[in-house]
């Protein structure tokens, strides 16, 4: 089975870089620009790369970075979809996470960034990384502002790396099993 890596995100995908390539020095955005001067729309202000910065990692001035990260659970939004989904496991039909079917349960501060979430996976177990008990088929998000990384956890506590867009999943809301929604 493909098993979803996490890598560090470069600066080179985010659409707030920029490359000012032009023959001789002109003011671009209020900020004088050399030749071949990278620099970032991202924040209030445009922030040029100075030469002590990485050349292809996100710096760690970043204005969409977030430290710590955001920590999100997702759980099936309703009692009936786990039902669901549920007899579909037992019966041996393979599991697909659908965002449309999940709501966040839980947001708050993640004591570890996605990188290093997926390195201690494989040492210990998901109990001792976590202080709260994660159920079958809920989906953890670490989101550290640039890109948020998604696992999926498996039964017996088996975490791994998948795909899931979370913003579908954050429009939902959430119902308890008393049928009322948070």
């Amino acid at each position: 089975m493909y098993e979803e890596k996490v890598r560090k995100f470069k600066c080179y995908y985010c659409p707030d870089c920029k490359l000012y390539a032009g023959s001789e020095t002109k003011i671009v955005h209020g900020r004088r620009m050399k030749p071949n001067t990278k620099y970032c729309t991202g924040g209030k202000k445009i922030t040029i790369f100075r030469s002590d910065d990485p050349k292809v990692n996100v710096p760690k001035w970043c204005p969409k970075r977030r430290v710590p990260p955001t920590l999100r659970i997702y759980h099936f939004r309703s009692p009936e979809i786990e039902a669901g989904e549920n007899m579909l496991a037992a019966n041996g039909i393979s599991f697909f996470p659908y965002p449309s079917r999940y709501a966040v349960r839980y947001e708050g501060e993640s004591p570890y960034t996605a990188m290093d979430f997926a390195r201690q996976i494989k040492k210990r177990p998901l109990a001792e990384l976590l202080s709260m008990q994660l159920l079958p088929y809920e989906i953890l998000e670490i989101d550290d502002g640039i890109r948020p990384y998604c696992f999926l956890v498996e039964r017996l506590g088996h975490v791994r790396r998948i795909r899931f867009k979370s913003d579908i999943a954050r429009e939902s809301k959430y119902e308890e099993s008393g049928g009322k929604a948070i």
